[in-house]
């Protein structure tokens, strides 16, 4: 997102020009990320706990925790490759850089699924369970499908499904939908925790009486 004027992927030209003027920042970017990635494992640790409590051993806990440990590795291997292509752009040839950036982008695709099926569990915790608000389960049902309109990457290089700048299937959407539902998620949970448990019934009851 910091970047901006990411390039569609059928040209080599355009994504050779792209790394010439934003490959700097690119490296930047991709730093940052790597530290978001611890924190992304600690809300996980703090999202699959809220679940547990709230569901105990249940199926939907384990389907958002896997399944956001497996998004993470795909997007953790497309980010290497981006790496990889900014790293070479100044020695190898303008294809090599096309190359890796396009898988780099393509894999967002196939991972696209694996967010449906994040947030579809925690839309199913906030509705059939109430781990979380409505309002959170409705978010998490419109970051489902931000998601799932990623999987057009793998159907074309150019226009609104390729996964490098598409308006349908470029990766600035459904990696947005995941950013706002995190922090919306995070500061709901810190907000539910810091509230204070509501006093026991038994220390209303008069010293020395029975139940």
């Amino acid at each position: 997102m910091v970047v901006g004027d990411l390039p569609e992927l059928d040209s080599a030209a355009e994504i050779d020009s792209f790394f010439s003027d934003s490959g700097d920042l690119l490296k930047v970017v991709i730093a940052c990320l790597g530290v978001g990635f611890f924190c992304f494992l600690s809300f996980l640790a703090a999202l699959a706990q809220h679940l547990h409590v709230a569901e105990g051993g249940g199926v939907l806990k384990w389907l958002a925790l896997t399944s956001a440990l497996m998004f993470m590795t795909l997007f953790n291997a497309a980010v290497g490759l981006d790496a990889a292509a900014g790293l070479l752009h100044e020695t190898s040839t303008p294809e090599v850089t096309h190359a890796l950036h396009t898988a780099a982008f393509v894999l967002a695709a196939p991972a696209a699924l694996v967010g449906v099926a994040f947030f579809v569990a925690v839309a199913a915790a906030a509705f059939d369970i109430g781990a979380f608000p409505r309002w959170l389960g409705w978010a998490g049902v419109l970051a489902a499908i931000a998601n799932l309109l990623a999987l057009g990457g793998i159907f074309s290089a150019s226009g609104p499904l390729n996964s490098g700048n598409g308006a349908l299937g470029g990766i600035v959407a459904p990696l947005f939908a995941w950013v706002v539902w995190i922090l919306l998620a995070a500061v709901w949970m810190l907000r539910s925790t810091a509230q204070p448990a509501p006093p026991c019934p038994a220390s209303s009851r008069a010293p020395g009486r029975l139940p």
